[in-house]
């Protein structure tokens, strides 16, 4: 896994967990590490001394931190960039299948301003994986779980997951949840043929998916799990002391591109844990 890790910092403890974790993770996978800090834009007129003083601070504290990560951490090359505007725009064009785009979330709770984050603004955007970690919930986890429902999208971001479960020596966790369809008649909601029969057809969608991966990764201890309830809820159940909690999230048009679906959006709100969400741009 030779893939370009890029990092959003801003010294704070947020940033400081997202950074912890990219570089365990680049211990592992090698490649490029990059710090980026958005600088704010001020110009002409409105830039003051102050301003100056400000910006010269920032950049100064964000080439510190890539020094002391190579005094200290044979971690292999790490750059820094310390670009105009915002957070969100300023990392969104890191953004790629090759590269793991990693930033610090908010705190645990959940609320619409969270919704909004630089975190789930790159994962509703970004054509590929971006990490969210907490500054409170990356230490003592283990495991990986993956929520897949079948598709394509979320097939690869089952293999984003064993490939991270396998390189971090974890058990990796394929969490599949139904529920009966909700347009079915009396009669059919109650008879007990009928939910068997669509239990036993997402059984099969769940098999499906992690046949390939059992093949793929035979030394990796891959377990499924097929759950009846809602799913993000399920999921978040799963993944409480997860290591890393990976999902899929399809971007179709400019205006659902700002936004995320759902699930991952569900996820990105109560994930106690670092969550992946890999995004892949339809055409």
């Amino acid at each position: 896994m030779q893939e370009r890790i890029v990092v959003g910092w801003d010294g704070s403890p947020a940033a400081a967990a997202a950074l912890e974790w990219a570089v365990t993770r680049h211990a592992r996978s090698g490649g490029d590490l990059l710090l980026v800090r958005a600088l704010p834009e001020s110009t002409g007129k409105d830039r003051r001394l102050e301003d100056e003083d400000d910006l010269d601070r920032s950049r100064r504290e964000l080439e510190e931190a890539a020094e002391e990560l190579r005094r200290a951490r044979p971690v292999g090359p790490v750059y820094a960039e310390s670009p105009f505007g915002e957070p969100a725009d300023v990392l969104l064009p890191f953004a790629a299948p090759d590269t793991v785009l990693v930033v610090g979330g908010a705190r645990r709770g959940g609320s619409r301003r969270q919704g909004w984050s630089v975190g789930a603004r790159l994962a509703s955007r970004a054509g590929g994986p971006v990490v969210i970690v907490p500054a409170d919930g990356g230490a003592g986890r283990s495991g990986v779980v993956a929520g897949v429902d079948g598709s394509t999208l979320a097939q690869q971001a089952l293999l984003f997951a064993a490939e991270e479960a396998q390189s971090g020596g974890d058990e990796l966790h394929v969490v599949h949840a139904w529920l009966e369809p909700s347009e079915i008649g009396d009669e059919l909601a109650s008879d007990p043929g009928f939910s068997d029969w669509v239990e036993g057809s997402h059984a099969s969608v769940l098999e499906e998916v992690v046949s390939p991966i059992r093949a793929q990764f035979p030394e990796l201890t891959v377990r499924a799990h097929l759950e009846h309830g809602p799913v993000a809820p399920t999921i978040l159940g799963h993944s409480a002391s997860a290591r890393l909690t990976v999902v899929g999230s399809r971007h179709r048009d400019a205006v659902r591109r700002f936004l995320l679906g759902s699930v991952s959006h569900a996820l990105v709100l109560h994930a106690t844990g670092p969550l992946a969400v890999v995004g892949a741009l339809d055409e």
